[in-house]
């Protein structure tokens, strides 16, 4: 298998508690997370004799902020300098390091002529409310830092009430700072409440029509790998595998690919990248397994991707 698009969850670690946040939830319910991050030598030991020539990388995840692992920097001159993946995306609140590493990874990104790029997710112009412990003064200091060391960067911003009427400013600072801007959408904050609830109901009972699901992973070649040390398709299998974790509910799924493949079929403390992507799940089954029929279907796949993909999550770039 071809990685085309790789997603990578660096550490799950974060400075942050946004509410609609996995981590959040967990913490919310008193349950434990483990704090894990990986090291440079962790991530040239992975991709020793993975061919990443030209991919897309995307460093962000369900549980943690780039910025809060220890070698982002040299993590990112890795891949750029002696992998020569095509691009990297960061996706970042901003609100950690010094003014250093905000000037060295902005001369980073000018020196790889615009192949690093980092998203800065700042929901407001005078307001972060949704970024709830996220300082956003120093959130501005580190990225006009970025953006002076001539870094290239996009402007990604949620729309809340308490931020919509900052728009148009949000829109003119961005062009003053030579940042594109982007809006990001997530169905289940946009979705009327009868609908959402009737999606939820449909994934649990099992009651969908499985047609016109848009895979993301077969769609892209894209895979995840979670701070856990876990290989996934996407984030959004990922995601149901921590929800998993504290609802008795949603482990059905997840217990059909441990009796299938064994419990550690994905790990990277058994396998190496290559043996995951290409075992049988990768490789073959995950195609069949859309299927409603099949053993191997997932509710998640439909409730995520299904009726054409419209209820993953979209970043709208404009100008």
């Amino acid at each position: 298998m071809i990685i085309k698009k790789l997603e990578i969850e660096l550490t799950s670690a974060c400075n942050a508690k946004c509410p609609l946040c996995k981590r959040t939830s967990i913490l919310e319910k008193g349950l434990p997370l483990a704090i894990s991050s990986y090291s440079i030598d962790d991530i040239e030991h992975m991709f020793n004799d993975v061919d990443l020539t030209d991919s897309k990388i995307k460093m962000c995840g369900v549980l943690g902020d780039p910025i809060a692992c220890k070698d982002l920097l040299l993590i990112t001159e890795y891949f750029l300098l002696e992998k020569g993946v095509g691009n990297i995306e960061v996706s970042t609140n901003a609100g950690l390091k010094t003014k250093k590493f905000w000037n060295d990874y902005g001369e980073l990104s000018a020196l790889s002529d615009g192949r690093l790029e980092v998203h800065f997710a700042v929901d407001g112009v005078t307001r972060n409310d949704y970024r709830v412990g996220v300082n956003l003064t120093k959130v501005w200091d580190n990225i006009d830092t970025y953006l002076k060391a001539k870094g290239h960067a996009i402007w990604q911003y949620i729309i809340f009430d308490y931020n919509e009427h900052e728009l148009d400013d949000a829109r003119r600072i961005a062009k003053e700072k030579g940042m594109v801007f982007a809006t990001r959408t997530a169905w289940k904050n946009t979705t009327k409440k009868d609908e959402y609830k009737k999606v939820i109901k449909q994934s649990v009972e099992r009651t969908y029509d499985i047609g016109n699901i848009s895979c993301q992973h077969l769609n892209d070649q894209e895979i995840y790998i979670a701070s856990d040390r876990t290989v996934w398709p996407c984030c959004y299998l990922f995601d149901e595998y921590v929800a998993a974790q504290s609802d008795v509910k949603r482990q059905g799924d997840m217990n059909k690919l441990k009796d299938a493949f064994g419990s550690n079929f994905n790990s990277l403390d058994h396998y190496t990248l290559n043996e995951i992507i290409n075992n049988e799940w990768f490789d073959k089954l995950i195609e069949e397994s859309l299927e409603k029929n099949h053993g191997l279907n997932l509710a998640r796949c439909w409730k995520s991707c299904g009726d054409h993909g419209k209820r993953r999550t979209q970043k709208n770039v404009e100008s």
